[in-house]
């Protein structure tokens, strides 16, 4: 028999996809397979050696903001100082608001505030300068010719498996668009969310990453291959503070499902791919078709490569060394 384990926090869909895959729902201890928002080190040391988890032990090295624009920032600094080819930068001027506000040198550009564990949009603040109301978090620079579709600002949203020592990243993916048209950012629309913020919870838009890229005659294979790389630095930036954590807890049966947010800019003649956050507990609801189509083939192929049954369409992209 097939057990899983489900916190509070759940979807209904994904309890579906579970049941219809033949799992039973058991108590914490007697589970299988457990299904749980983020967790500290100690939920860790309570668990049998023959469960598994959906959530990496120190995965907030990755998933806080500051924990990851921290690591990526003293990544790019340390590699670009030590390497003859010099790292592309991947994602947008970030300063991190707790070590290095000091240290920031300010332009004439629009920044956003993001707390360092808020989700889902909130918190979020469009400024020159920092708001004297922020607290822990980082504060990025606002890419000024995003990608537009319909004239309208979206990301994406890229899914990657961490399991047994390997990562991947699904083909299938959302874009997620803005409900109204792009403006450039100013002072006077710099609160209007619907113009400036992707986030889903925001917009309520989404649709097919593959069909969009299709219809702006994007090459699809050309940005996955930008989305890679980055994958790469992430995992190599990050993960030796996530591994302190995984012997700490004496714990390493995981895997681990992320949202990689990703922002298309257009620089000249080219099309950069930029990375935004990344999420350890991405949402898995089902509020429109394009969900059912894109999260239920992610979720049925981390089933099946759990399973040792294939992987689907997950691609391997590297492994942890």
């Amino acid at each position: 028999m097939k057990s899983v384990y489900f916190d509070s926090l759940a979807t209904d869909y994904v309890k579906e996809i579970f049941a219809s895959r033949g799992y039973v729902q058991l108590p914490l201890k007697e589970a299988q397979l457990l299904w749980t928002m983020s967790k500290d080190a100690s939920f860790f040391t309570k668990l049998q050696q023959t469960q598994i988890s959906n959530q990496l032990p120190g995965i907030m090295f990755m998933d806080r903001k500051d924990y990851l624009f921290q690591s990526l920032n003293q990544y790019m600094l340390q590699n670009n100082n030590a390497l003859q080819n010099k790292i592309t930068p991947f994602y947008p001027k970030t300063l991190i608001l707790n070590s290095e506000k000091n240290q920031f040198v300010f332009d004439d550009s629009f920044y956003i505030y993001k707390p360092a564990v808020n989700s889902r949009g909130n918190g979020i603040i469009i400024s020159k300068t920092i708001p004297d109301e922020t607290e822990n978090g980082v504060f990025q620079k606002f890419l000024a010719n995003p990608v537009l579709y319909q004239n309208k600002k979206f990301d994406l949203r890229v899914y990657s498996l961490f399991w047994s020592g390997k990562y991947y990243r699904h083909q299938k993916f959302l874009v997620r668009l803005c409900s109204e048209e792009f403006q450039t950012v100013n002072e006077d629309n710099k609160k209007d969310n619907l113009k400036h913020l992707t986030n889903c919870f925001i917009n309520h838009q989404k649709q097919s990453g593959a069909e969009v890229l299709k219809e702006l005659k994007i090459d699809q294979n050309e940005v996955f291959s930008q989305i890679d790389e980055i994958l790469k630095h992430v995992f190599k930036a990050c993960f030796e503070q996530i591994q302190k954590k995984q012997k700490q807890a004496k714990f390493t049966y995981s895997f681990q499902l992320l949202g990689i947010d990703i922002i298309l800019n257009q620089n000249g003649n080219k099309i950069e791919a930029n990375l935004l956050e990344v999420n350890a507990n991405p949402s898995v609801e089902a509020t429109h078709d394009v969900d059912h189509e894109v999260k239920g083939k992610v979720i049925n192929d981390l089933i099946d490569a759990i399973e040792n049954k294939g992987f689907g369409e997950w691609v391997e992209i590297g492994q942890i060394e």
